[in-house]
């Protein structure tokens, strides 16, 4: 995983420099293609890449950098079929279906990384679940899941998470929620009644602390809303 990491932090540091030279004014600071000629390496990469011709650069990641760009400053999918690398052509495909709202495109990425990158980026800005289940990495698909569950507060998310994960959305939606109903859902009978007693004390309803089972905590509950009078 480190290489994949490290090429990712490398297109990206590109990206960003080149991000530098596309937001120039496009009627100044601009150099033609013929002016890059008498340039050599990666002078006249930079060069070329500053007039916007990316067909003329040599390095194989600065013209892959150069042309997701453009795809971009078109907002044009199909240049970035003209990206050599997979994965730089991955991103590319997920920044456009980002800037489009267009969930389609992900379905087009072959890398894995984008691919997934892009189902969640897109469920997430949705609200679509369903897209999530499009991920084929455990922690990222169940972070999906997570996210929507807690902006939507939909309880029925949180069954798609494993232990503490799960215990601790059903608990954050069982408060917004105010709702103890959805407490029952929780695993560990501690923090089962931990969340009956919070509800209690969100809803201000001191009979809900007759719900909770525990009596350290029902009586912490009860406790409460005596100071309260």
């Amino acid at each position: 995983m480190n290489w994949k990491m490290n090429g990712i932090f490398l297109l990206l540091i590109a990206l960003i420099v080149i991000g530098g030279y596309f937001s120039r004014d496009t009627l100044t600071g601009l150099v033609t293609g013929n002016s890059c000629l008498s340039l050599d390496g990666l002078a006249q990469d930079d060069c070329y890449l500053e007039a916007r011709q990316c067909s003329k650069i040599s390095n194989v990641q600065v013209r892959d950098s150069c042309v997701v760009e453009l795809a971009k400053a078109k907002n044009d999918v199909s240049v970035c079929k003209l990206v050599v690398s997979e994965k730089a052509q991955g991103f590319c495909q997920e920044q456009l279906a980002i800037m489009t709202n267009n969930h389609d495109l992900c379905s087009e990425i072959d890398d894995t990384y984008w691919k997934d990158n892009c189902n969640h980026n897109l469920a997430v800005n949705q609200n679509e679940d369903v897209y999530c289940s499009l991920i084929s990495d455990n922690e990222q698909r169940g972070k999906c899941f997570k996210t929507i569950a807690l902006a939507t507060n939909n309880p029925l998310l949180c069954e798609f998470l494993q232990g503490n994960e799960k215990d601790g959305c059903f608990y954050k939606i069982a408060v917004a929620l105010q709702d103890t109903e959805v407490c029952k859902e929780i695993s560990l009978p501690f923090v089962r009644d931990g969340c009956r007693s919070k509800v209690a004390k969100a809803s201000n309803t001191a009979e809900l602390c007759k719900t909770v089972i525990a009596s350290e905590i029902r009586k912490s509950c009860e406790e409460y809303f005596l100071e309260q009078k």
